[in-house]
């Protein structure tokens, strides 16, 4: 099975690292990677319709910017193998989940895993969630009490230290990139 991971930074990385544990063929997609250690291959965006055509599995794990607003769209998921199955754990918008929904119904993916939607919560009215083979989560992918949780706390705390100290934050967003 070949899983596509678009966006390989550290939930991309996370998730390239598992399904590199259970045996798969890693595909990153990335613009600012060339590399890394649990993909197999990082291949650049123009190539998508190619990779896509092959994929078993997508993986969005990409930041939210004017680039990847949409960037899984009706276009983009027919270029999907109708065995292959959409997961989004990153931001909702990365993919339009009305094309999804669509794809799903008529039978033309295998399904779909959504823990992030345009609208959080998800509305009790959303045609997402009578869709056929889509499970949905309550953004809950990261949540890790025991990496995620304290490395923020700690990333927080020194933060705060820095900024008293008149020293350069840790971690800080890339406006230019948007994240």
């Amino acid at each position: 099975r070949t899983i596509v991971v678009l966006g390989v930074g550290s939930q991309g990385g996370e998730m390239a690292k598992q399904a590199k544990r259970m045996g798969m063929k890693v595909l990153g997609m990335d613009p600012y990677l060339k590399e890394h250690p649990y993909c197999d291959e990082i291949v650049p965006l123009e190539r998508m319709e190619e990779v896509f055509r092959k994929t078993d599995y997508l993986a969005l794990t990409a930041p939210l910017t004017k680039q990847t607003y949409r960037i899984v769209g009706a276009e983009q998921l027919g270029w999907l193998p109708h065995h292959a199955n959409v997961i989004n754990v990153s931001r909702g918008p990365l993919l339009d989940s009305e094309a999804l929904s669509k794809k799903l119904h008529q039978g033309e993916l295998a399904g779909a895993v959504l823990d992030v939607f345009d609208e959080t919560p998800l509305p009790v009215d959303s045609p997402l969630w009578t869709t056929p083979n889509l499970f949905i989560s309550p953004h809950v992918s990261s949540d890790d009490c025991i990496h995620y949780s304290p490395k923020c706390l700690d990333i927080l705390m020194k933060n705060i230290r820095h900024h008293f100290e008149g020293q350069a934050l840790e971690n800080t967003v890339d406006t230019r990139r948007e994240f």
